[in-house]
């Protein structure tokens, strides 16, 4: 069977950094499951598919993992020197993420998932 490749990306990250991936048709989001929260490390809309839920739908599958290992945080970080600094920022709060702390090189973000029984 052949691979694509992001097929093969996924398969990388998870072999030298034990990185997930989900991938959708117009875009995809890496994290890493650690002990006590999940840590997002990249998220990519293509640009003609962004505002359409395909971000909500990535976070939305990455917080199904996290409630199914019964992780309660989701962390991120956005760097200073994005080009898409404050529409991330912006995205990223309106999912209800907040900023837990900034240096020079980052803000970092948190969110708490909450589930209904």
């Amino acid at each position: 069977m052949h691979q694509t490749s992001l097929t093969k990306y996924r398969n990388y990250i998870k072999e030298k950094a034990n990185i997930e991936l989900i991938e959708h048709d117009y875009g995809f989001v890496t994290y890493s499951l650690l002990s006590d929260h999940v840590y997002i490390h990249d998220m990519y809309i293509e640009k003609d598919h962004r505002r359409k839920g395909v971000g909500s739908n990535l976070l939305k599958e990455v917080e199904i993992v996290a409630w199914a290992k019964k992780i309660k945080y989701i962390l991120s970080s956005v760097q200073i020197n994005s080009n898409g600094l404050h529409e991330a920022l912006l995205a990223q709060m309106v999912k209800g993420f907040k900023i837990i702390g900034a240096n020079e090189k980052e803000i970092k973000l948190a969110k708490e998932i909450v589930w209904e029984t």
